[in-house]
């Protein structure tokens, strides 16, 4: 019983205590300078859920994949996929976008670095080399929220592990992570529809990344996303446009 209970002391005051905040501006304010810099034709939100980040898009196309989105009112500007990411990549997105690719893209779906990993690859598939893809949850601020199993209210999971993964597998991508309240965001550019690295490794991929050390990962979180304030980043962008 000793131990046991040193144990639970341990998680207590060692991991679910520790928090590592980030204080950046709110991730819609983001997402509504986003939108606003880049004016998108075609906008993919994956998880919808209220709805809430769906309805900041102005773009003609707007369309929102979520198996179950929980919408108090209908986004009369939105088509609305109650899919999968998966169903919706396997069964639609070819002629979603046959004629209209992908300008920017919102990933806020179920946050396991396997299925992020999956749907980043599924909608790199329909970008051009200007577009821009969104992932929300990067930087959880503790340990229970950076958990792949959830067992709280604020989660994130382990949607972070992408990150290091391109970085390592996929330098040709630009991905600036930034300091969004309450879990950052990273956008990424660059994007190439022609590379087959990560579909063509993706078990081996998912393996190694799932050793990475979550508590390691922590300490250690905004060295290793090479985290930068939203400012600077939006500064850069639209002096790049």
């Amino acid at each position: 019983m000793a131990d046991w209970e040193d144990f639970f002391s341990y998680i207590n005051t060692e991991v679910s205590s520790k928090f590592y905040p980030v204080e950046g501006i709110y991730y819609h304010e983001a997402l509504m300078a986003l939108h606003g810099l880049m004016q998108p034709t075609t906008y993919l939100e994956i998880g919808i859920f209220e709805g809430d980040t769906l309805r900041l898009s102005s773009a003609p196309r707007t369309i929102g994949v979520d198996p179950d989105p929980q919408l108090d009112q209908t986004i009369e500007k939105a088509t609305i996929y109650k899919l999968s990411s998966n169903e919706f990549f396997d069964e639609k997105a070819k002629n979603v976008f046959y004629n209209q690719l992908i300008d920017l893209a919102f990933i806020d779906g179920l946050h396991y670095f396997d299925q992020v990993l999956k749907d980043f690859i599924n909608t790199e598939r329909f970008c051009h080399s200007q577009s821009v893809i969104v992932l929300h949850d990067v930087l959880p601020r503790n340990f229970l929220e950076a958990s792949p199993v959830r067992v709280t209210g604020s989660w994130a999971g382990d949607v972070w592990r992408l990150i290091p993964c391109l970085h390592k597998y996929r330098p040709d991508l630009r991905i600036s992570v930034i300091d969004t309240a309450p879990t950052g965001l990273a956008i990424i550019q660059g994007l190439d529809a022609s590379n087959t690295f990560l579909p063509d490794n993706y078990s081996e991929l998912v393996e190694e990344l799932k050793q990475v050390n979550t508590l390691q990962f922590l300490e250690a979180r905004d060295l290793i996303m090479h985290t930068i304030p939203s400012n600077v980043f939006f500064l850069n962008f639209f002096l790049d446009k």
